[in-house]
């Protein structure tokens, strides 16, 4: 009797098992994250949906908002806002942006919702517009979320590093920054 309840418990525990195994998923496993590309090349932003702006604020008051976020990949970005005037300055790796660039600049102007031509430039400045914020609060970004407050707008997936616009897509502009290049699109 004893070998038999024995057998039983080693029989039932291997079930178990069996079950457990094929049930947990594992922690390594990456979920795609798909690109929406417009017929233009262009990431088709409303496709993925918008994170919780309440989210990214770091910080409020002193004069005007600041919000940010970080991607895996070693992009930083923050926006801030002025009345009718929207900055978004992200630095990071641009592979092949023009002059070894390290930072887009992006702004936007006016009820119109009009963008002034981007820039690329290299800087070890830090971002923050506000003293004594550092760029390690703004919260990572998830993948295939739309990161969308005043007229900046940006996202990633698992062939676009960071892609951001600022204003409309018919008067605004951006970027696109992928593992071998770095593009801008938009107002020139």
């Amino acid at each position: 009797m004893k070998r038999w309840a024995a057998a039983l418990v080693v029989a039932l525990t291997a079930v178990f098992a069996v079950i457990w195994l094929t049930r947990e998923k594992p922690e390594s496993a990456h979920e795609s994250v798909p690109t929406h590309l417009g017929p233009d090349g262009v990431p088709d932003f409303d496709a993925y949906p918008a994170v919780d702006p309440a989210q990214y604020v770091l910080r409020e008051g002193q004069g005007f908002p600041v919000q940010g976020f970080r991607t895996p990949d070693g992009f930083v970005c923050m926006t801030t806002q002025h009345r009718a005037m929207y900055a978004l300055d992200c630095r990071g790796p641009f592979v092949g942006a023009p002059n070894d660039a390290n930072l887009a600049h992006l702004f936007s102007y006016g009820t119109t919702n009009g963008a002034i031509p981007m820039s690329f430039s290299r800087t070890e400045e830090p971002l923050s517009p506000v003293d004594g914020l550092d760029e390690n609060e703004a919260r990572m970004l998830p993948a295939g979320q739309r990161f969308d407050l005043g007229n900046a707008t940006c996202v990633y997936t698992d062939e676009i590093r960071l892609a951001c616009r600022m204003a409309d897509p018919q008067k605004g502009n951006g970027f696109i920054a992928t593992s071998t290049e770095t593009k801008s699109f938009g107002r020139s």
